[in-house]
């Protein structure tokens, strides 16, 4: 799934996914992906809820690793904004490597 809303397009890949278009919910697991740029997440499964007309939001319940250029965090949850393409770590987060660690 692609969701072109954002700057820079956010790319979401699952083995699995399930959903019913009328409700406009959407779940995929088995190991979820979410690449935007050069920022990559990690999660074992990740789901699409409606807020409202034409606006929904991706949330993850479980714990979800992200890795960037110089920089790798973990979180137990996290939260997507297909408009904006932010995404937001929920719960305690650690920081599991920096600059330094990231480029070796």
């Amino acid at each position: 799934m692609v969701l072109p809303k954002a700057e820079t397009p956010v790319r979401i890949t699952a083995p699995f996914g399930s959903g019913i278009l009328q409700a406009q919910t959407f779940e995929a697991h088995g190991g979820v992906v979410v690449e935007r740029a050069l920022d990559v997440g990690r999660t074992e499964r990740a789901r699409y809820e409606p807020l409202g007309r034409d606006r929904g939001i991706v949330r993850g319940d479980d714990p979800v690793e992200i890795t960037g250029r110089g920089y790798r965090v973990r979180g137990t949850g996290f939260t997507l904004d297909p408009d904006t393409g932010d995404l937001d770590l929920i719960g305690p987060t650690r920081l599991v490597a920096g600059v330094r660690e990231a480029a070796r």
